[in-house]
């Protein structure tokens, strides 16, 4: 199976490369399902085997470089999210990365075994095994987006995604209530 680091103009008719499109709609919805994110920015960033060619070897763009500028062949414009975590570090999430975590998931798991844990983990596992078109028309959900992103930035789930109604229409556990 392949997993595609270019994007959707690269990808050839049935493949089943993942799209930064798809990467990009992931990241989105990680960033509405977290408020502890700070700092958020979007940017086009080079992508690809030439991209080292375009930052001249450092991690910074060169300042005349703006996105739809035509690139070396090899190389092509992807999307990038740059982000505060709760600490005050900066993070930067980016195509490859999402594509990895996903990767990490479905071929390793998380290392947790719990029942709502696995059942996460599969809705990831189905959605990464469909047919190209069918999975491109599918959204993941937020508790999906959560676990695939903070795999890619962090490594682990630091913190688990939880609707305002909690895992079983309960509510959220507050241990401060009584102090607000």
């Amino acid at each position: 199976m392949n997993v595609e680091t270019g994007s959707a103009s690269h990808a050839p008719s049935g493949t089943h490369w993942i799209t930064d499109e798809e990467t990009q709609r992931i990241a989105e919805t990680f960033v509405a399902a977290s408020p502890y994110l700070g700092d958020i920015a979007w940017s086009q960033v080079p992508v690809g085997e030439n991209a080292a060619y375009v930052y001249g070897f450092s991690e910074e763009l060169p300042e005349d470089l703006e996105p739809g500028y035509p690139l070396p062949e090899g190389c092509r414009w992807s999307w990038q999210l740059s982000l505060t975590d709760p600490s005050g570090r900066d993070f930067r999430l980016h195509h490859n990365q999402v594509v990895s975590a996903i990767t990490k998931v479905v071929y390793e798991g998380d290392g947790r075994q719990d029942s709502m844990r696995a059942f996460r983990l599969g809705r990831i596992e189905q959605w990464y095994t469909e047919p190209a078109d069918s999975r491109r028309a599918l959204k993941l959900g937020p508790d999906a987006a959560v676990t695939i992103c903070q795999i890619a930035l962090w490594g682990k789930v630091a913190f688990p995604y939880e609707d305002e109604n909690g895992p079983f229409g309960t509510g959220r556990m507050d241990f401060f209530e009584e102090q607000r």
